[in-house]
């Protein structure tokens, strides 16, 4: 039988219309049904088909390390067994099951993301948009994206049909009419915004100039990295800006709309008021971040570079961080001679430092840890360290915890709540003051950061 998910998904009552994206965008909206069925804290069920990479696997692996309910992921595919790497994601409490198609139909040229659960439910379908005779258009993929209940149980079907010899260790497809009959109606409120998300996206992911088509665009970007035109890098960042900046606001948009559904249950109630609490905080956190970036990369604003002993400041930010210390069970002591020399730096900034590295190192330092900060002359340089008996970072993330926008991951694998900006504006000050930055660290027995600031010559 040919049969054609698409197809299934587009037939909606009223029609639904295709989006025109690329595949970026594509694993982005999928990224964002992930982190909603995350928040979900219950039992999920997927169907996934997708390109080859790994990429698209780690998607799946980070959603398994987040989420707390039981889940089960069908891989459905032409083989009737699982690759080694699909096998190593399983788990007590995730299982990943294979689900092969009959060779025969148009699911060889079709993607989909179809998942259920009790509060959440969706699927996204995408195949090759045609080209008209144009190559530029070869990567870009005609989607439907539904979220109601008529168009999955259909498309579920549709998938149904489709599935060749079912293996003996997969359960019988009979349960997954079991599956849809406990999805609540609310779950339908989420079509609009995750829809607004991706047009959005795409918006920004595609050129501003019509006759730029994917392929050539990444030529241009390929031209800008060899160091032709001046301004690749700074396109990057502005680019990864904007995607930091809109993850919190969908995500608090998706509670908002949550909050609107008359079923919702007072622990969900408060779930997601808080979590529209940290994603203002993460928004805040992100913008002001960016405009110390600002400032930073300003060339027309000049730091007022002076003498400055750091006995008279560092004390002084140890203290404001006490209360905070305290409340969470860390004890935080400094060591600062009043006898070492004055360094030669703008006071904003050297503030600016002993903040973000104070502030990490009781972020990451459970109850009963411990946090220090030392100062001691070291030649021509003042040597501040920021020592802490935290969960520190494994070896080969190191290199990565000065880029803008990664953030730590704790032992469990879950992502801290912050900008991911404060470790970059740190090694941005010290270049433009003379200075260094180094670290010391060992998963589960702390980090210790390293200043080097130069000594103020009279």
């Amino acid at each position: 039988m040919d049969i054609s998910l698409y197809q299934l998904a587009k037939a909606s009552e009223p029609p639904t219309q295709p989006l025109i994206i690329s595949p970026a965008t594509l694993k982005s909206s999928i990224e964002s049904s992930l982190e909603v069925l995350s928040r979900q804290k219950t039992a999920a069920t997927l169907w996934v088909k997708l390109p080859a990479g790994e990429v698209w696997q780690s998607d799946i692996k980070h959603y398994q390390q987040q989420a707390t309910g039981p889940q089960t992921i069908y891989i459905c595919q032409n083989e009737p067994t699982l690759s080694a790497e699909w096998s190593s994601l399983s788990t007590d409490s995730s299982r990943i099951l294979p689900l092969p198609l009959m060779a025969d139909n148009q699911l060889k040229g079709e993607y989909f993301w179809l998942w259920l659960s009790a509060n959440f439910i969706g699927v996204i379908v995408a195949q090759r948009a045609p080209s008209g005779g144009s190559t530029n258009k070869k990567l870009l993929m005609e989607t439907v994206c539904a979220f109601d209940l008529p168009t999955v149980r259909r498309v579920l079907g549709g998938l149904k049909q489709a599935i060749s010899d079912l293996p003996a260790d997969v359960p019988e497809i009979d349960t997954w009419e079991e599956l849809l009959s406990e999805v609540s109606p609310a779950s339908e409120t989420l079509f609009q915004v995750l829809i607004d998300q991706l047009q959005r996206q795409e918006e920004i992911r595609r050129p501003a100039s019509k006759e730029k088509e994917p392929d050539e665009v990444a030529a241009v970007k390929s031209e800008k990295e060899e160091g032709e035109t001046s301004i690749g890098l700074d396109e990057k960042f502005f680019y990864r800006v904007v995607q930091e900046l809109r993850t919190p606001l969908t995500n608090m948009k998706t509670a908002m709309k949550l909050l609107e559904s008359e079923q919702i249950k007072p622990a969900q109630r408060q779930r997601y008021l808080q979590l529209l609490h940290t994603e203002c905080d993460r928004q805040n956190s992100l913008l002001t971040g960016f405009q110390e970036l600002l400032q930073l990369a300003d060339s027309t604003q000049q730091e007022s570079f002076q003498p400055l002993k750091v006995s008279d400041i560092i004390p002084a930010i140890v203290s404001t961080y006490q209360p905070l210390a305290q409340e969470k069970g860390v004890f935080l002591g400094y060591t600062v001679p009043d006898r070492i020399p004055a360094v030669y730096c703008s006071e904003t900034w050297l503030k600016q430092i002993a903040i973000a590295l104070l502030h990490n190192s009781i972020k990451f330092t459970p109850e009963r840890g411990k946090v220090s900060v030392w100062a001691r002359e070291q030649g021509e340089y003042i040597e501040l360290e920021f020592r802490d008996s935290g969960i520190g970072i494994p070896m080969g993330e190191i290199p990565k915890i000065f880029e803008p926008f990664y953030r730590v991951r704790t032992p469990t694998n879950e992502e801290v709540a912050g900008a991911g900006l404060g470790l970059t504006i740190v090694q941005q000050i010290l270049q433009r003051c003379g200075g260094s930055v180094n670290v010391n660290s060992k998963q589960g027995m702390g980090s210790s950061f390293k200043v080097l600031l130069p000594v103020h010559q009279p």
